[in-house]
């Protein structure tokens, strides 16, 4: 079986590290990624796309990672059964990051 994806965008934000109650460090980024065709007016329309970051993947993206940058990452989508507080049963998914890659070239004049 295969889960997989790929993405590349601008960083918008990322959280600060947070931890769970058992220990581990998680942090958010949020990426817009631009769509691969042009929409009905010829204008390339984009997706703001959360990504969870875990352990030394979310440590080392709130140290060097800042909004602006052009980021990839390669990672695995997670779904969860849910249920609403009006008894609604539907799926929620989580975009789980395993590999992020800094692509923007900062230079410090």
């Amino acid at each position: 079986m295969i889960n997989t994806f790929a993405l590349e965008g601008t960083l918008v934000d990322i959280s600060p590290v947070k931890e769970t109650e058992r220990g581990s460090r998680f942090a958010t980024m949020t990426l817009e990624v631009e769509r691969a065709f042009r929409n009905s007016d010829g204008i390339y329309e984009s997706d703001l796309i959360q990504v969870d970051l875990w352990r030394g993947v979310a440590d080392l993206c709130t140290a060097h990672c800042k909004a602006g940058d052009i980021i990839g990452v390669q990672g695995r989508i997670q779904s969860s059964q849910l249920t609403s507080g009006e008894g609604k049963k539907f799926i929620a998914y989580n975009i789980i990051a395993e590999k992020v890659s800094l692509l923007s070239l900062r230079i410090k004049a």
